[in-house]
C-alpha cells in the first residue's frame, strides 16, 4: 500500500502491522464488522475488484509517536479522505488507518474503545 509507505516514511520509525487485507468470510468473523462486508476497507476480493485500503498498527505508546503519525497521516493524505481510528483501551489496541476507495466519502477520525 503505497499510502502506508508514504506515512511510514514521512514518521521515520517502524510499524508494526498487526491486520491487513482480509477475505468477506474473515471480515464477518470480525467481532465488529463493516456492514455490508465488502464495504470494508481491510477486504480484499479481487473477483469484485476490491483492494485491500486499511491496515491495524500496534498501538504507538509514546504520544509523541502517536502525534507524528497523526500529523503524517494528514500531510500525506492531502485531499484524499482517510480513516484513522485509535483504539488504545482494549488488549487489541491498535491504529486503523485506512483510505477511502472513493473521494466524495468524508473523512474520519474516531476514537473507540472496541
Amino acid at each position: 500500500m503505497v499510502f502506508l509507505d508514504q506515512v511510514r516514511d514521512a514518521c521515520a520509525f517502524p510499524f508494526v502491522v498487526t491486520s491487513d487485507a482480509r477475505t468477506i468470510a474473515e471480515e464477518l468473523a470480525q467481532p465488529v464488522h463493516a456492514i455490508p462486508p465488502e464495504s470494508g476497507l481491510h477486504v480484499f476480493d479481487p473477483a469484485q475488484n476490491l483492494w485491500c485500503r486499511a491496515v491495524d498498527l500496534r498501538w504507538l505508546a509514546d504520544p509523541t509517536e502517536r502525534d507524528t503519525l497523526v500529523a503524517a497521516v494528514y500531510r500525506v493524505r492531502g485531499q484524499r479522505p482517510t480513516e484513522l481510528e485509535l483504539v488504545p483501551f482494549t488488549a487489541n489496541a491498535h491504529t486503523h488507518l485506512g483510505l477511502f476507495r472513493t473521494a466524495d466519502h468524508p473523512a474520519r477520525l474516531e476514537f473507540s474503545a472496541s
